[in-house]
Parts: structure tokens; sequence; C-alpha cells
């Protein structure tokens, strides 16, 4: 009967240790699905960047291509002024207001690309952030209830062992008394 009960004891302990394991294994693994989804939302908001720095490039370089079609097209109109022809030169002087005004026109339209487009960054950033937070704090709170639930558990598992400590202290009391033991189904 002792060594029924001390089974039963270990049992318990047994029973309460893996319980503990399997709460901390889970808590492991909710903190790496945590990790991960920060790495990934890091490399999404670095690919992010890199397409706005290559969308700025090409902007540049269009405006350089711009820019250089501008000066072959003053070259060309400053020989044909050469040549005398006034009409030639009131165009040119056209050309350049216009060019100026589409580089212009051009170089802000970029600025107010860029300015939407790192607006909608931050704001894709910012979202992502709060995202991250929420699961984090959903996650604390997970581990808390968890943490929660091992705590009863543990209190169950001591009011058990108490309880068949007390039985057995009874029964070691009867024992030494030399009583009869009441016993399921059987005499002493």
């Amino acid at each position: 009967s002792e060594t029924r009960l001390r089974e039963e004891i270990k049992a318990g302990d047994t029973r309460l240790w893996e319980e503990m394991v399997k709460q901390r294994e889970e808590m492991k693994a909710g903190d790496t699905r945590l990790w991960e989804e920060m790495v990934k939302q890091r490399e999404e908001m670095k690919a992010g960047d890199t397409r706005l720095w290559e969308e700025m490039v090409r902007q540049r370089e269009e405006i350089k291509a711009g820019d250089t079609r501008l000066w072959e097209e003053m070259v060309r109109q400053r020989e044909e002024m050469k040549a005398g022809e006034t009409r030639l030169w009131e165009e040119m002087k056209a050309s350049e207001a216009r060019q100026r005004q589409e580089r212009q026109d051009s170089e802000t339209r970029l600025r107010e690309e860029m300015q939407a487009s790192e607006a909608r960054q931050r704001q894709e950033r910012q979202d992502s952030e709060t995202r991250l937070w929420e699961e984090m704090t959903r996650q604390r709170e997970e581990m808390k209830a968890g943490e929660a639930r091992q705590r009863e558990a543990l209190l169950d598992v001591k009011g058990e062992v108490k309880s068949l400590g007390d039985k057995l202290d009874s029964l070691l009391v009867l024992m030494a008394k030399g009583t009869a033991v009441p016993t399921v189904g059987h005499d002493r």
C-alpha cells in the first residue's frame, strides 16, 4: 500500500514535469515563430527600401538623359542660329522654355512620387510594427495563461500528494495500534 502510494506520488510528479516541459516547448515554439515573423518583416522593409532606391536612380537617369537631349538640341539650334535665321533663334528660346518647364514638371512629379512613396513606406512600416507588437502581446498573454495553468496543475498535484500523505499517515497509525485496517472489499 505504501509502495503504491509512492508510485502514485511519483506518477503525479512525472505528469507535472511532462506538462511543464510541454509548456516550455510551446513557449519556445511561440518565441521562434515570433522571431521568424520579425525577420520576415525586416526583409520585406529592406526590399521595399531597395525598390524605392532603384526607382529614384531610374528617375534621375531619365532626368540626365532629358538634360543631354536638351543640350544637344540647344547646340543644334545654336548652329542654325549662326546661319543667321532669327526664326530658329526664337524657336530655340521657346524650346528651352518648354524643356525647362518639362524638367521642372518632371522634378516636381518625381519629388511628389518620392514623398508619396516614402509616406507609404513609413505607413507600411508602422502597420508592420503595430502588427508585430500585437502578436508579441498576444504571445505574452498566452505565456502568462500557460504559466497560470501550470501553477494550477502544480497546486492540484500538491493537494493530491498531501491527501495521499494524510491517508498514509492514518494507515500507519492504525497499523501501529494493531487496529483492523478497512480496505475496499477485504478484511485485514
